[in-house]
C-alpha cells in the first residue's frame, strides 16, 4: 500500500498543477499526504489505500478528458473505475455517479464501455463464489457470523439506518472524525472555501463541480450504511474525499490569505 500511495500522491498533484498551479499542487500535496487517514491506512492491510489509487487515476483521466475531449482519457478512466470496484464497490459506483457534474453523456458512456469488463467479472465472481451475481460476504457469511457471536452482523446499507437514531449518531461521529482527528487541521474548511473560490467563470469550475460531487455523494450515501465502531480509521467510508480536499485546499488558502490579508493588514 505505501506504493499505491504515492501513485495516489502523484495522480492528485498532477490534476490540481494542471487547473490550478503549482502552488496548489504542492499544498495539496502536504495536506493528503500528512493526512492521518491516509498515511494510516497506507501503512496497513485495508482496501481503501489502492481504492484511493485507482480513483485518483480515475480523476487524472477525467481531468484529461475535460482538457482534450479524447475518448480514449474516458475509456482508461472507466477502466481505473473497474479496477476500484474490484476493491471497493461502493466507493467506484459513488465516484462514478460524481462525474455526471460534467453533464457529458459522451463521457459516461465512454466510462461505461472502460468499467465493463471490471463489472462483468465482478458479477462473475460473486456468482462463483456465493451463488449469485447479487449475493455478497455479508449475506453468505451472515449464518457463520450468528453461530460464533449469536447475534446478526447488520447490513452494510439499509434505509432504516435513516431513522436509527444510534447510526445517525455514529455517522455525524464519522464526519466530525474526518473533519477533525483524520485531516490536517483545518483542511477541509479551507477547501470548502476554495469550492466557493471557483467562480462559475472559472476555466477549471466543471473540474471544481467534480471534485465536489466526489465528496458530497459517500457523505450522503453515509446516512444509509451501518456505522458501529471498528478497528479501522473512523471515517475510513469517506476516504475518497481526500481527493477533493487535496484538489481544493491550495485554492481555498490563497483566497482565505487574501481575506484575512485585506481583513488585518490595514490594522496592523
Amino acid at each position: 500500500t505505501p506504493i499505491e500511495a504515492v501513485i495516489a500522491l502523484a495522480a492528485v498533484w498532477h490534476t490540481t498543477r494542471v487547473h490550478l498551479g503549482g502552488r496548489a499542487a504542492m499544498l495539496g500535496l502536504l495536506v493528503m499526504g500528512l493526512s492521518p487517514l491516509f498515511a494510516f491506512q497506507a501503512a496497513t492491510f485495508f482496501g481503501h489505500t489502492p481504492t484511493t489509487m485507482w480513483l485518483a487515476l480515475a480523476f487524472a483521466a477525467a481531468s484529461r478528458w475535460f482538457r482534450t475531449r479524447g475518448d480514449g482519457w474516458s475509456l482508461l478512466c472507466g477502466a481505473a473505475i473497474g479496477c476500484a470496484l474490484l476493491t471497493r464497490p461502493g466507493d467506484a459506483v459513488f465516484f462514478s455517479a460524481a462525474l455526471v457534474a460534467f453533464r457529458a453523456r459522451r463521457l459516461l458512456v465512454g466510462v461505461a464501455l472502460g468499467a465493463a469488463p471490471f463489472v462483468t467479472a465482478y458479477f462473475a465472481y460473486q456468482a462463483l463464489q456465493f451463488g449469485s451475481p447479487f449475493a455478497d460476504g455479508y449475506h453468505a457469511y451472515e449464518p457463520t457470523f450468528r453461530a460464533i457471536y449469536h447475534e446478526g452482523s447488520g447490513h452494510p446499507i439499509s434505509l432504516r439506518y435513516l431513522w436509527d437514531g444510534k447510526q445517525q449518531a455514529n455517522h455525524l461521529d464519522q464526519l466530525c472524525a474526518l473533519v477533525q482527528d483524520w485531516t490536517v487541521p483545518g483542511s477541509v474548511l479551507v477547501a470548502i472555501v476554495g469550492a466557493f473560490a471557483i467562480e462559475k467563470s472559472h476555466p477549471a469550475r466543471s473540474m471544481r463541480d467534480f471534485a465536489v460531487a466526489v465528496a458530497l455523494i459517500p457523505a450522503a450515501a453515509l446516512f444509509l450504511t451501518i456505522g458501529d465502531p471498528d478497528d479501522g480509521a473512523r471515517p475510513r467510508y469517506l476516504s475518497t474525499a481526500l481527493l477533493s480536499i487535496a484538489f481544493l485546499v491550495g485554492q481555498g488558502w490563497d483566497s482565505a490569505s487574501k481575506a484575512l490579508g485585506t481583513l488585518i493588514g490595514p490594522r496592523l
